[in-house]
């Protein structure tokens, strides 16, 4: 089952980034986790077919924002109480 098809609206999920919004491990070097909920699950225009993006409402110092969680930008987003390395967790 890829990544993605398991989640769905209303999903709490973690994922890690670099500054430029690629992707990367939570170990990685300069990774920066980003958590928020999914509030749209984004598949062909007939709502069918793999998932191509998760986009997520996030909340930010300045209030809140979208983010646009997608496979091929190599992210590999974690329900947001899943286990990650204690060094990694942080926002």
């Amino acid at each position: 089952m890829d990544e993605f098809e398991q989640f769905v609206v209303g999903d709490r999920i973690a994922w890690w980034s670099d500054s430029h919004g690629r992707g990367l491990e939570p170990d990685a070097p300069g990774a920066k986790q980003g958590t928020g909920t999914v509030f749209a699950v984004v598949r062909d225009r007939n709502g069918e077919g793999t998932v191509a993006a998760l986009i997520v409402k996030c909340s930010g110092v300045l209030g809140s924002y979208q983010y646009v969680v997608r496979p091929d930008y190599g992210h590999r987003p974690k329900l947001a109480n899943s286990p990650v390395p204690q060094q990694d967790q942080r926002h």
